[in-house]
């Protein structure tokens, strides 16, 4: 499997399971991951659990994204799904699709 400093290449191992015939794929991540996911726009959706409480700056983070020059650059999801588990939330969203790439689908 491809890989570049110590780190596999995510584009590659979703092609080598799709060979496999997996389609479906639950991937249960730190940040980083989490993170690399969504940079490079690899997954359909997210399933989020959220308690009420509030950790403060020793609390780690959800993903890790590069820092945001401005708000409007932010990753946008749409709301799918809210269900109430006991105290905790779960949401499940999905990533916006960028414009461009939603006009050329279409196009396509």
């Amino acid at each position: 499997m491809p890989s570049a400093a110590g780190r596999l290449d995510l584009s590659a191992v979703l092609d080598r399971l799709g060979e496999l015939e997996v389609n479906e794929l639950l991937v249960e991540a730190g940040p980083t991951l989490a993170g690399e996911l969504i940079r490079q726009s690899l997954l359909d959706e997210l399933l989020l659990y959220m308690a009420p409480k509030l950790l403060g700056p020793q609390g780690r983070p959800l993903v890790e994204l590069p820092e945001l020059a401005k708000l409007q650059d932010a990753r946008s999801f749409t709301l799918v799904d809210v269900q109430r588990l006991g105290e905790d939330v779960r949401l499940q969203v999905r990533p916006v699709l960028d414009l461009i790439a939603a006009q050329s689908s279409r196009e396509g």
